[in-house]
């Protein structure tokens, strides 16, 4: 898609650092691909290198958007930089669903080709000698507030004003703007890429934060990486729901964590004794206050007073 104010100069010295990506002859010697591990955050994929070359290469580190092939969930996720020896290695990408809607990639199944996944950084920036790219597309420069007109003209935004009865409002991340709109199916990959990078870039850095004042208290608290994951990943979920309107609600939230207990136990929330069952919905509270503080931090969310 070309973007307003972009000269020919420009264009063509992105398609020349481009053609430098696609002919860097590292890349030529290596082989990757990607298969799914059934999870649906942490450790989401696994990127499987084939180093045909003579010397060990080094992976740069990404932040990728990984679209749906369909049925599965697509992914906001990192590719961590690694240092490959010669032959085959698998190396795991960290990473965060973003419709809650749909089912994990499951163990060993294919992901959407690589050069359908959309990175997120400087696009001018050439790869230095000895590294590679996993993901060889031109990476969408990360999204500032300058891409929300562009993003509005697109033909899959529909302006509309939120849910009047919405307790959860989303801005455009790291901002105090309302998204008053609505996100199509069809919305370009590169919005996404730049909206949800910046959604996690900024949740990551609240959580931190959040964290770090222990003023919440979880179930997970004891865990503190796994109480972290579940934040980011429940934050996400709550944004990217709301810009399709399909709100991710607190009874949501609810219904969710009652089924995995279920699925786990084998009894209904329902046929346990009222003090399990206080107990379960206290730390569903607990989560959900949680969420909403990192979310405000994170300047993703607002809260309707």
């Amino acid at each position: 898609m070309a973007y307003p104010g972009r000269s020919c100069k420009t264009i063509l010295l992105s398609t020349l650092i481009l053609l430098a990506w696609m002919t860097n002859p590292v890349f030529s010697q290596t082989k990757i691909t990607a298969t799914g591990t059934g999870n649906t955050t942490g450790h989401i994929a696994n990127l499987n290198v084939s180093n045909e070359g003579k010397n060990s290469i080094h992976i740069l580190s990404q932040t990728v958007y990984i679209p749906s092939a369909g049925q599965y969930q697509p992914y906001i996720a990192t590719i961590p930089e690694t240092t490959v020896p010669l032959g085959n290695t698998v190396i795991a990408v960290n990473g965060y669903c973003v419709d809650v809607r749909t089912p994990p990639v499951p163990a060993g199944v294919q992901l959407p080709p690589l050069d359908k996944w959309v990175p997120v950084g400087n696009p001018n920036a050439p790869v230095p000698v000895g590294f590679v790219a996993a993901v060889p597309t031109k990476p969408v420069s990360p999204f500032t507030t300058g891409d929300i007109s562009i993003i509005k003209s697109s033909p899959h935004y529909k302006a509309e004003k939120p849910d009047p009865d919405a307790m959860i409002i989303v801005n455009w991340p790291g901002t105090s703007t309302t998204v008053e709109g609505i996100f199509g199916s069809d919305m370009e990959t590169t919005f996404l890429a730049k909206v949800f990078g910046k959604v996690l870039e900024e949740t990551e850095k609240a959580v931190k934060v959040i964290q770090g004042q222990a003023m919440y208290a979880t179930p997970f608290s004891a865990n503190p990486e796994k109480e972290r994951e579940s934040i980011i990943q429940q934050v996400i979920w709550i944004y990217t729901s709301s810009l399709i309107r399909k709100e991710y609600t607190k009874e949501k939230f609810t219904d969710k964590v009652y089924k995995e207990f279920e699925d786990h136990e084998g009894k209904t929330v329902a046929t346990l004794p009222a003090e399990q069952k206080k107990e379960i919905d206290k730390g569903i509270d607990q989560f959900w206050n949680v969420f909403k503080a990192t979310g405000v931090q994170a300047k993703v969310i607002s809260i309707r007073p």
